[in-house]
């Protein structure tokens, strides 16, 4: 049950369940098996918790992974979007979390774009990319 009304088939739970974004909602659960029903007390989060979560512990399960397989010794940085956040997030993580690590992994998969690519390179490296000079702006620089 949701909230006191029993579910079926013929009942869509979706329904039941729309707009209850930190709402407290009363779940009540049956199992077949061991034939007992009990009551759970939740608070639905949004699709976009949701997702901030899954990232988070996807996160957390690449740099235990790197941890584990290196020993300890390489770090790992998953650069999540190529904007200002992303790259102080980068900074932050590699000369706070990572500081002292033989070499450090710079994961860009799924990243949701922008433009930081040569400030994360020249940080990374300790070398100059290159400079990016909009059309007909030389003399400005």
């Amino acid at each position: 049950m949701i909230d006191g009304v029993a579910l079926d088939e013929s009942i869509d739970f979706y329904k039941l369940l729309n707009r209850k974004t930190g709402k407290i909602t009363l779940l009540s659960v049956f199992d077949p098996a061991s034939n007992k029903r009990w009551e759970e007390t939740v608070k639905p989060i949004s699709g976009g918790e949701e997702g901030e979560l899954l990232y988070t512990r996807w996160v957390k399960n690449r740099r235990a992974e790197v941890d584990r397989l290196s020993g300890g010794k390489i770090g790992y940085i998953h650069v999540r979007s190529m904007n200002d956040a992303s790259m102080r997030a980068a900074y932050e993580e590699a000369l706070g979390l990572n500081l002292g690590k033989d070499a450090i992994i710079v994961d860009t998969r799924f990243n949701g774009g922008g433009n930081i690519h040569e400030q994360l390179s020249d940080f990374l490296s300790g070398k100059k990319y290159f400079d990016v000079i909009p059309h007909g702006a030389a003399d400005w620089i």
